[in-house]
């Protein structure tokens, strides 16, 4: 410690061994002044210690050290100790005169009786997590980097603290004011007195360093002393359950000190596996990050009317760290993760987005800066955000998920780019938690080529899953229906996930629908949304077998459609009722087959051999379920048999109870969940369940050509194009020429208006056609009408063109511009595609672009020739 003389001499204070006497050696006497301690009599005034950060839980390491208290001496000295003053200074004298300290006692009671010894800590508490420890270097509020240090957990919070507890012939005593404070408590020290007061709860509390007994609200309590080290105030572990009723417990495995106040919740070192297991399979995503902090507690509520037991939501980068090298901005995401435990909701964590000070794009707009990757240099931070994330709710997040969906429309060179920030994210994150269960996520649509490129480039072998979206992130209006994931999905897990041994996940990450509030388009209905989502969450659930989630709970504030179970106004839709009867039927049982699937009829069998369910639909309206709770209903090869009970319900896809579970129920496209099934079915199924195969049959593995006919009624033969009608700046003008109908392409009508333009074909290549055949040479023709000859006349040219944008093998590709010449009649032009790997990337397989045209195009025709001499398609 350093002080000054009046005429500023440097002077070193040594704290002596016995923690009564400081003393000032002048280094050199300048001006021979002398240092002069006071020696007033008075009595000090209470000097309140600093307040901690009002943050709940504390910061990792405070911002204020702790204000010593030192053990009194047992006889008056002539010159006693000083409380040691933290920065800033605390207004103390350097010495402070003090008589001998008489015992503690209440106002009219005798004495404190005999010292009580620490009670010896409890047998270590089992655990299989791994050290709590943070790695170095970190910024100030990081936790420990020390693997030997012991580390506080207050109410399922990891607080560093300085000092750190302290290991004592085998009891553990804490920093009495770091804890205390961390937990709410106002703690005053009176030096004069060598008092301690602490407020809590509206009650008092005092003791005295290193005496034996406490005075809580004039009452005696038994307490064993305190210890002063490095001058201040430990006290043992048991003394927090002795006098303030705290939860205590020591875990000897991960060196932890696990402390519980009354209104608070235990959580210490979790298996993220067991946690996982028991939290039942189906969950929502909420965007908390878009919502004022006071709809935090209503969103949550909402969470649980959706029967979801899983939280799937982002731990905003820009939200936390503002700035760069900011202290981060825990105080929000600590209360989330308190209130979601306390709603018994098991949460999986979403890494990303970019904080808009680190982001690649300089674009103004806010959310498109969000969503793209952060620049090269701010790695290093996107690094530390990871791992102290991890770190700080690595007892509260059971897994985590690297950004929810990079995306091609901001996230540039979107594999290679995931795949260094991924990279980088699980190495952060396992030096914060080497037990954490990390999973990638793809752009969309089951995203072959881009799965492929990590599996292919050594990320995935890494990670423990992936979280793959049946509906594209980025162009969320395509019509799908809910079963044409499944033939990329069985492609994934049986092709490409690599043959290392390892188990892993291959999660739902997210369905979603969208519902045009307000207009009459049956297709984006309240009840078509209710339909998608349970069929797709079941599909999910029988295909993944784990967790499926709904993208997302809440339409975002301000927004008049969008694809929550809720609106932005907080009032539900039909879907919300239906994903909550899905969750209560089958959340919590595992899938034990398909009764049967095909166009005619999916029925989808929940069972774990006490309890069934049934979710069940006709894809083409032809499906039938023959009922009965009386007894197993004899087989018919116009219907399903299903023995159900006398309490069973049948429940539609908003949830409503529709009928009795007796007698022929047809089915359509609306799904009915059955809820308590006997156990006939179930050992009925043991020998009729089959597996879950694409809905369609293959007519397109043998074929060398897939065509479709753009023009008014024309057919598509493996090739698809309608089902993008809803995408933006999609082609819906039919025009004919000399007999012949096209789809015709405009650019702008209005340099002041580019939205008035519909430049793109997006188009669908059949799955049994080619999938996932990297290198296979593909030719594609387009038949065009060729736009009308210039005027000679006029100055001005308006050239016609377009080009092709495809999935490669390395990711989106495209061709080089080609013009259409001018002249009469239709033409066809070629494409070769040398690296073609169609794989529904940003849900579709190929595009043409016709955005810089200077003049319309009309498109016949569009074929793809495979230039392969035997079929490439891969069959699950």
């Amino acid at each position: 410690m350093v002080c000054r003389s009046l005429l500023g001499a440097r002077k070193v204070l040594v704290l002596y061994p016995d923690h009564r006497i400081l003393r000032c050696r002048t280094i050199a006497v300048l001006s021979g002044a002398l240092l002069v301690a006071a020696n007033a009599q008075a009595q000090t005034p209470v000097q309140k210690l600093p307040a901690a950060p009002a943050v709940a839980p504390a910061p990792a390491v405070p911002t204020t050290p702790e204000v010593p208290v030192l053990t009194p001496p047992t006889t008056p000295a002539p010159v006693p100790s000083a409380p040691r003053v933290a920065a800033p200074p605390v207004a103390a004298p350097l010495a402070v005169p003090a008589p001998a300290v008489p015992p503690l006692t209440p106002p009219t009671t005798l004495a404190v009786p005999g010292t009580l010894a620490p009670a010896p800590i409890p047998a270590p508490v089992p655990d299989t997590a791994a050290a709590v420890v943070a790695p170095a270097p970190a910024p100030a509020d990081a936790l420990p980097v020390d693997p030997n240090a012991i580390v506080i957990n207050i109410n399922g919070r990891n607080v560093a603290s300085n000092p750190a507890p302290q290991l004592i012939s085998g009891s553990v005593y804490v920093p009495l004011r770091g804890v205390l404070e961390s937990l709410g408590a106002e703690v005053n020290y009176l030096p004069a007195q060598s008092r301690i007061d602490i407020v809590q709860n509206g009650k008092t509390y005092s003791l005295r360093p290193g005496q034996p007994g406490a005075v809580a609200d004039g009452t005696l309590v038994d307490l064993a002393p305190s210890k002063t080290i490095d001058g201040r105030a430990f006290v043992p572990l048991r003394a927090l359950a002795q006098l303030f009723g705290y939860g205590v417990a020591w875990q000897n495995a991960i060196r932890t000190v696990a402390i519980t106040s009354k209104d608070g919740l235990a959580i210490g070192p979790t298996n993220h596996r067991e946690a996982l297991a028991k939290a039942g399979n189906l969950g929502v995503m909420v965007d908390f990050a878009s919502f004022p902090p006071e709809e935090t507690e209503t969103l949550l509520d909402q969470v649980k009317a959706s029967g979801a037991t899983l939280i799937k939501f982002r731990f905003d980068w820009g939200t936390l760290e503002p700035e760069k090298g900011a202290t981060f901005n825990w105080p929000a995401y600590d209360q989330l993760v308190k209130s979601a435990r306390e709603r018994g909701l098991t949460i999986v964590g979403i890494l990303g987005d970019t904080a808009p000070w680190a982001s690649v794009n300089i674009t103004g707009d806010a959310r498109v800066k969000r969503l793209s990757p952060p620049r090269t240099d701010a790695y290093p931070s996107w690094s530390n955000y990871v791992t102290r994330v991890v770190g700080r709710y690595k007892n509260d997040v059971q897994a985590w998920q690297v950004w929810e969906n990079p995306d091609a429309a901001n996230f540039y060179s979107v594999a290679r780019t995931y795949r260094l920030l991924s990279t980088m994210a699980v190495d952060a994150a396992r030096k914060s938690d080497k037990t954490a269960i990390i999973h990638l996520a793809e752009p969309g649509a089951v995203n072959l080529t881009f799965l492929n490129d990590l599996n292919t480039n050594g990320v995935t072998p890494k990670i423990d899953g992936v979280s793959v979206y049946p509906v594209s992130g980025y162009q969320p209006g395509t019509l799908e229906t809910p079963e044409a994931f499944l033939r990329p999905y069985s492609v994934l897990r049986s092709t490409i996930a690599p043959r290392d041994g390892k188990t892993r996940d291959y999660w739902i990450g997210g369905v979603s629908f969208p519902v045009v509030d307000g207009q009459n388009q049956p297709e984006f209905s309240e009840q078509a949304q209710a339909d998608f989502a349970v069929r797709s969450l079941a599909l999910g659930l029988a295909a993944s077998e784990q967790k499926a989630f709904y993208n997302v709970l809440r339409d975002a504030p301000g927004s008049t459609n969008g694809r929550g179970l809720i609106r932005a106004d907080g009032t539900p839709r039909a879907a919300l009722g239906g994903v909550a009867a899905l969750s209560q039927a089958v959340g919590k049982l595992p899938f034990a087959g398909a009764l049967q699937s095909d166009n005619n009829a999916v029925v989808l069998l929940f069972d774990n051999k006490r309890e069934g369910a049934i979710v069940a639909w006709s894809p083409n309206g032809k499906g039938m379920l023959q009922l009965s709770s009386l007894a197993m209903p004899a087989a018919s090869p116009d219907s399903i048999s299903i023995a159900t009970r006398p309490d069973s319900m049948l429940i539609d896809s908003t949830g409503k109870s529709v009928t009795a579970p007796d007698g022929a129920i047809p089915l359509t496209g609306s799904p009915v969940i059955i809820t308590r099934v006997a156990g006939e079915t179930a050992k009925a199924a043991q020998a009729t369940t089959i597996s879950l195969r694409l809905q369609n049959p293959a007519r397109f593995v043998g074929a060398t050509t897939a065509t479709a006919d753009l023009g008014k009624g024309g057919e598509e033969a493996g090739l698809y194009f309608r089902k993008y009608k809803n995408f933006g700046g999609e082609a819906q003008d039919v025009r004919t020429f000399s007999g012949k109908s096209g789809l015709t392409v405009t650019p702008a009508t209005s340099v002041l208006d580019p939205s008035t333009a519909k430049p793109f074909i997006h188009v669908d290549v059949d799955d049994d056609f080619i999938y996932n055949a990297p290198g296979v040479p593909i030719t594609v023709s387009v038949e065009v009408k060729r736009p009308p000859l210039p005027d000679p006349t006029s100055i001005f040219t308006a050239t016609a063109g377009f080009r092709i944008e495809y999935d490669g093998a390395g990711g989106p590709k495209s061709t080089k511009w080609e013009v259409v010449e001018p002249g009469e009649g239709w033409t066809t032009m070629t494409f070769e595609l040398p690296d073609a790997q169609f794989a529904n990337a940003g849900g579709y397989d190929l595009l043409i672009n016709a955005g810089g045209s200077k003049a319309p195009i009309t498109i016949g025709q569009i074929s793809i020739t495979r230039n392969a001499p035997t079929a490439i398609a891969q069959t699950p």
